[in-house]
């Protein structure tokens, strides 16, 4: 404190960080004057009640900000993850028995073909097979994804039991397995 009762927190070599907190520490409780980099202009004392008036101000705004933030937020918030899935037993697998699997699997299969029919009667992406596999890639993955939340598994679990029943060669809407091939990669050269 100086004699004419401002406390100084400038960046001197001899100040160390902890005394320019302190000084600032002091000026928020006491009031005191501070002078900034020795600014012979000094900040004009605030009372102590101006000072707690203006942290409880603060802490209000902020309270309000996380309330409103807390009520938006399921707005914005992704759908929960679905629960573990259960290890294999002799008749499950992923959680569900082979019936539910092959369900789940003819819903996708259903979606595939009427997907790639739709696609080719309107023949999207310029007759681009490759792209047109790309296309229906992008629309089997929303449909795998609310396949896997009716059965209570992720869009992963959802692919997997896809994949089984291309392997398994289950029966797919036509009676007949999937293939197991896609359109080769042809670079477009327009």
């Amino acid at each position: 404190m100086s004699t004419d009762g401002t406390t100084s927190v400038a960046s001197k070599p001899t100040q160390t960080p902890r005394a320019r907190l302190r000084a600032l520490a002091r000026w928020v409780v006491d009031g005191s004057r501070v002078h900034l980099d020795d600014v012979t202009a000094p900040h004009p004392a605030r009372p102590r009640l101006a000072t707690a008036l203006i942290i409880v101000a603060q802490l209000v705004s902020i309270a309000a900000v996380t309330a409103a933030w807390k009520r938006s937020g399921a707005l914005i918030t992704a759908a929960p993850a679905p629960a573990p899935v259960q290890a294999p037993t002799a008749t499950t697998r992923f959680g569900l028995r082979e019936e539910q699997r092959r369900a789940m699997f003819l819903e996708l299969a259903t979606a595939e073909q009427s997907e790639r029919q739709r696609a080719i009667l309107q023949n999207s992406w310029g007759g681009h097979a490759w792209s047109r596999e790309d296309d229906l890639g992008y629309v089997l993955r929303q449909r795998a994804r609310e396949a896997g939340q009716r059965y209570g598994l992720s869009i992963t679990h959802a692919y997997l039991v896809f994949d089984e029943g291309i392997r398994q060669r289950w029966p797919g809407p036509d009676g007949q397995p999937l293939p197991a091939t896609t359109s080769p990669l042809s670079l477009r050269t327009e």
